[in-house]
């Protein structure tokens, strides 16, 4: 009797120790569209790590779905302080006049005879997909710069369908 008392005891341990986890310290979400392929892919089951020091080229969750329902899972290109540029001729994303080495984009962006050019508001991100020609992110009106604020985390972990551990790319 003694034995399935302390089977019981591991077990509602094991479960508080999970649940603490997964309230305080991390969250498992799951992709949801192709604006981040190659990188990660629809469904992709990944782990988020609350965390106030978000760099460039980190991989975030919002909180801001844009009606959508959906939430925004895209790269941070820039920060508050930062400029913007990009070269939608050329397919060239520059942060504070430096041409950016992307080697986590799908494909080139399409070419439009366009070039945006903006100062990112402090406390705001400015987040694109990796998959640069199916992405609705911060280019666009509809989405615009992101609060930080509205950041639920950074993927750290893709757990299924292939473990990997994601770094951010700058």
């Amino acid at each position: 009797m003694n034995k399935i008392y302390e089977f019981v005891e591991t077990i509602c341990t094991s479960l508080i120790i999970v649940c603490i986890c997964f309230a305080f310290f991390f969250r498992m979400v799951s992709v949801d569209g192709s604006s981040m392929n190659s990188t990660l892919s629809d469904n992709d089951k990944i782990i988020l790590t609350y965390s106030h020091n978000i760099q460039r080229g980190d991989i975030v969750v919002t909180d801001n779905t844009n009606g959508s329902g959906k939430r925004l899972i895209k790269r941070v290109i820039a920060m508050g302080g930062d400029r913007i540029k990009i070269d939608f001729t050329m397919g060239e994303v520059y942060v504070n006049d430096e041409l950016i080495n992307e080697t986590y984009i799908l494909e080139p962006m399409m070419q439009k005879d366009y070039i945006l050019d903006i100062t990112v508001r402090d406390g705001y991100l400015f987040l694109m997909g990796d998959n640069r020609n199916n992405s609705l992110d911060s280019r666009y009106d509809e989405i615009g710069l992101i609060s930080k604020n509205e950041i639920l985390g950074k993927a750290s972990v893709r757990l299924f369908p292939k473990f990997t551990v994601l770094k951010g790319d700058k």
